[in-house]
């Protein structure tokens, strides 16, 4: 796990990717499980959560800029942001 802590464009990208995956499953499956169990209505639809998403990549940015100084891997997870969201907007045809 030596190669993790470099800091390089790739490993940023690696984070960011696993960092969109990671919160999708960890939200959508505690809205599963609460939609299951207590036979309540989701919360949680497909823009909300990809919005959170979103967000969740944007903290782990500022993390990684500020507190650990990474600037190469912040730059890797600013870049897979910036795709994502404009896949996002591009597939909801949200106008700007």
């Amino acid at each position: 796990m030596e190669w993790l802590k470099k800091d390089n464009i790739l490993n940023g990208v690696l984070m960011g990717v696993m960092t969109f995956i990671s919160t999708y499953y960890l939200i959508s499956g505690a809205d599963w499980l609460r939609t299951k169990l207590l036979n309540f209505s989701p919360i949680l639809i497909a823009p909300k959560l990809q919005l959170l998403m979103v967000f969740m990549n944007m903290l782990l940015f500022r993390w990684l800029i500020i507190t650990k100084q990474q600037m190469d891997k912040g730059r890797g997870v600013l870049l897979i942001t910036f795709v994502v969201t404009l896949i996002y907007v591009y597939s909801h045809k949200v106008r700007i």
